[in-house]
């Protein structure tokens, strides 16, 4: 059930025409109460914009029992100001200038009113077909028809939408020249219950476009209704299954919304503006788009650019049961995704509860690019805004560059955010007093004079850039009068005075825009759980909460086992109310941005980057597409600790079952080890080996398997083992008892590597002896001359050994360099990044393989990251061996002379890392 506070009939009755109006010397209306009983109290001689007003179901049956007199439980009167958000029963402020329509009456209270919400009825349609209705806060809807997703929004529920299944929908196919258009998709949407699929090679361009008349938004949805891509190669199964077009390796098809052209010679009409929606799943006493589904292709908006506009990519208003998936939405400059539920809870009413199951799922997508600055004087520019009584479930999302990645209003349901991926990019606010923000937000309902959040500047002179003008003025006007004293009142004294009024009054003038919107206390939702997820932001807090949320017990809102860059709690997580928050277990200091794996994912052959977070697991298909979601696991690669945690890197990644996908291995303990295979399938045993498996290494090292022939990447059939006392043992894959004894050594095992070094896609161990490269061919010869010119530690983290040749099979062994020049006269930071090779690592002097021209970034802009990561694997679309470095903007450049062409020898990751 909602919060919505009643009075009494009697009590009501008794403030029948009653309202206040205080004129405070600020220069605003203070609106205290107003209750009304079938008449019209006050208004403007001006047209009404915004007015919300409720009714509750007691007070309708109220007035059903006393001669149909109104009980009205809450008049609101909304501000004409973009950010207003006012309490249930607090003053309403309105400015002056606005138009203000302070209340209104609804007159009678007939049969209309005389229903519970929840409640359906039978009905008949105009056409004479029996139908269904249902009541919306004490008022029958129109009659629609019955059943199968086809009839109105029946009221509040959080139950599964009433959709036919996938076999029993009408399919609507989009192709190229065949339905492609705005027009097309418009009305393959407006049929409830179907599936519209959309090819891979489809763009639909709404460039030009506007909303159909007296809406906001391009394509409404009805009830039930998928919109999806498909591939076309694969077709469609059974009962309707299909196959995604949008893949990790795949972007899928595109819909644009268009941006305004700056060309003269293009007429075609400019549709953005603040309240346009791209895809809008709305529900309303009078139509329902519950059920609906949008997954597998990309939504673009005007611009990845800051914004001074806020179109919406997808609204959801009303509506239960959605779900939002794979999908790919950049461009907006209001919210790539919104959730609200007005129509059941108001825009002032927090819900009491939450259902057991969120059914409003926005889940594997990126969701990216979405900047609105304050330098509009109104920042927007949000991943996933949920406000008004909504409840969503976002999880397993990669963000980067949004403003905000999550935020909330204070009336807000709340927001589970769980697994999810956020990148380093974003935060850009851009005011004088605060460059960067926090990156998961929730508001509070109110702005306090005293902001005792950590990160947050005070908010002093209240909410207005003209009292800050005021404020500034009287200050600097004083402090000139100071200045005046002390030198005489002459003509100088007098210019001072004015001159320093100016000054500070302008200046606060222009700086109280950036504050007037902190929301910094007061109720903040109900619930938030914001558990498993993986921070690489570090530029300031990544979570703030700005108010006190209403859950308690098992409600309580809570931020656990999430793992941040930032180096403690108060650094990354900044709280207005602490004890309403239950905040444990989560990790600091620990930043996986550059922490990569190579390994072959998804089995097509070229090798993709793996990332794992300690809360989970993500690739990127060839290191060049945006991370997808494989996994959620606490193993990692590499050994990660801070105060008391501490994650051991005992994570090996290879094809360890020969089916041409990546698995994943892990230490079981007493010699056991576990595979993940396909590195997403649940732990299960791989056999008890004896030996930790931070002591192995995978190749191939059976001598008797020798193969010369070039290019020919043969899979992993052994593991070698150094024990503690130094010997050297071998056995098959999948053959933990045929260890056997090949060899021994002192050295650790650390101060080894591996590679072939003859040719013979036999694995060989490469270490330094005697000061100068050695190695033992096939891990059982005595150690043998390498290079006896090179001596650099081969354990170095800057050494890397792989085959950048396309005529032979023999690796060769590489170095990263790494040159810094940070200027203090300059404030910039130039760094050199060079590959060097010694070519079969016998090459008596490394030579120059790859050099990057000087990248140079301001030293103090926290958007810019240290060039310093380097791989190397089976990358590019011929699988030779290539190189990969990071750039200061997180763009990957590889570089593979091996590949059929000069042209085709270098190239780029389409996203930052």
């Amino acid at each position: 059930m909602r919060n919505s506070p009643e009075t009494s009939f009697e009590e009501n009755a008794a403030q029948t025409r009653q309202f206040e109006i205080l004129l405070s010397l600020s220069g605003f209306l203070e609106i205290r109460h107003c209750y009304l009983c079938s008449e019209l109290a006050t208004k403007t001689n001006q047209p009404t914009k915004d007015l919300a007003f409720t009714t509750s179901n007691r007070a309708a049956k109220q007035s059903r029992q006393n001669d149909r007199l109104c009980s009205f439980t809450r008049v609101s009167a909304v501000d004409a100001s973009p950010n207003s958000n006012l309490p249930n029963g607090g003053p309403m402020r309105l400015s002056f200038g606005y138009v203000l329509f302070l209340c209104i009456s609804l007159g009678v209270c007939d049969a209309a009113f005389a229903c519970d919400d929840g409640e359906t009825t039978t009905c008949t349609q105009n056409d004479g077909k029996p139908g269904l209705k249902g009541c919306i806060r004490g008022k029958w809807s129109s009659c629609g028809i019955a059943g199968g997703g086809n009839g109105i929004h029946t009221g509040f529920s959080w139950s599964p939408a009433n959709c036919p299944s996938e076999s029993e929908r009408s399919v609507t196919y989009i192709t190229k020249g065949n339905g492609d258009t705005p027009a097309g998709l418009r009305a393959a949407v407006k049929t409830p219950n179907s599936l519209v699929l959309i090819a891979p090679d489809v763009t639909i361009d709404f460039t030009g476009v506007g909303p159909e008349e007296n809406q906001s938004v391009l394509v409404p949805f009805q009830a039930c209704v998928t919109l999806a891509s498909f591939d076309p190669r694969k077709g469609l199964g059974p009962g309707n299954v299909f196959v995604s077009a949008r893949t990790p390796s795949r972007p899928g098809p595109l819909v644009l919304y268009g941006a305004c052209s700056t060309d003269p010679r293009d007429h075609r009409p400019c549709v953005q503006k603040d309240d346009t929606t791209l895809f809008g799943i709305i529900c309303t006493s009078e139509t329902s788009a519950d059920g609906a589904r949008i997954a597998g292709f990309r939504v673009q908006g005007p611009s990845d650019q800051d914004h001074s506009t806020g179109e919406t990519g997808i609204h959801i208003e009303g509506c239960h049961d959605i779900e939002i998936s794979n999908m790919d939405i950049h461009g907006w400059g209001g919210q790539a995704i919104s959730v609200g539920d007005q129509l059941n809870f108001g825009s002032h009413t927090i819900p009491d509860t939450k259902p057991s199951t969120i059914l409003v799922k926005i889940h594997d997508n990126y969701i990216h690019h979405n900047q609105h600055s304050s330098m509009s004087h109104h920042a927007a520019g949000y991943g996933v805004n949920a406000s008004a009584g909504a409840f969503a479930d976002i999880y397993q999302n990669v963000f980067d560059y949004n403003r905000h990645s999550i935020t909330a209003g204070w009336s807000v349901g709340g927001y589970q955010a769980r697994h999810n991926l956020f990148l380093k990019g974003g935060g850009y606010h851009g005011s004088p007093l605060e460059r960067d923000i926090h990156i998961v937000d929730v508001h509070g309902r109110d702005n306090c004079v005293v902001d005792d959040i950590p990160g947050d500047w005070p908010n002093i002179f209240g909410d207005s850039s003209f009292w800050g003008g005021i404020v500034g003025g009287l200050v600097g006007g004083l402090l000139g009068l100071g200045l005046a004293l002390l030198i005489g009142f002459g003509t100088l004294g007098f210019g001072l005075l004015i001159i320093g009024g100016l000054l500070l009054g302008g200046a606060y003038g222009g700086i109280a825009p950036s504050t007037h919107s902190l929301f910094n206390c007061g109720p903040a939702g109900f619930s938030f759980f914001i558990d498993q997820n993986a921070f690489q932001y570090k530029k300031t807090n990544d979570i703030k909460l700005r108010g006190t949320p209403a859950g308690t017990g098992t409600n309580k809102t809570r931020i656990s086992f999430n793992v941040f860059a930032r180096g403690n709690r108060d650094d990354a997580i900044g709280l207005k109310d602490a004890d309403a928050v239950d905040v444990r277990l989560n990790m600091y200091d620990t930043d996986t941005f550059g922490q990569y794996g190579v390994c072959d994912i998804d089995g097509d052959g070229v090798d993709d980057l793996v990332l794992m977070t300690g809360v989970n697991w993500w690739f990127s298909s060839g290191g060049i597409h945006p991370w997808t979601f494989l996994k959620r696991d606490i193993s990692v690669l590499q050994d990660v600790s801070h105060g008391n945690f501490a994650l051991a890197g005992d994570v090996r990644l290879g094809d360890f079952d020969g089916d041409g996908r990546c698995d994943a291995l892990r230490d079981g303990g007493g010699g056991a080890w576990l595979i993940a295979r396909g590195a997403v399938e649940d732990w299960q045993s791989f056999g008890n080996y004896l030996a930790p498996l931070r002591d192995t290494h995978f190749g191939r090292f059976n001598p008797q398997m020798r193969d010369h022939r070039p290019g020919v990447h043969l899979p992993l059939t052994d593991v070698f083992w150094r024990s503690d006392e130094g010997f050297w043992f071998v056995t098959p894959l999948g053959h933990p008892e045929l260890w056997q004894l090949v060899g021994s050594s002192s050295f650790a095992m650390s101060d080894l590597r591996f590679g072939d070094f003859t040719g013979d896609a036999v694995t060989d161990v490469f270490a330094v002896e005697e000061g100068h490269w050695a190695f033992s061919e096939s891990a059982r010869a005595q150690w043998q001359t390498l290079n006896s010119a090179i001596s650099d530690p081969v354990n170095g983290a800057n050494i890397f050994v792989a085959n950048m040749d396309a005529g032979d099979n023999i690796d060769d062994v590489l170095r990263l360099d790494r040159t810094v020049d940070s200027s203090y006269y300059t404030s910039t930071t130039k760094v050199q990044l060079t590959w060097n090779r010694s070519r079969n690592g016998v090459e008596e002097k490394w030579s120059e393989f790859k050099s990057y021209p000087l990248w140079e970034y301001p030293s103090d802009n926290p958007d810019f990251v240290m060039p310093q990561f380097g791989f190397v694997g089976y990358f590019g679309a011929q699988p030779f061996g290539a190189t990969m470095t990071i750039d200061q903007n997180r763009v990957g450049h590889f570089f593979s002379p091996a590949q059929s062409s000069p042209n085709a020898s270098e190239w780029t990751s389409e996203f930052a890392y």
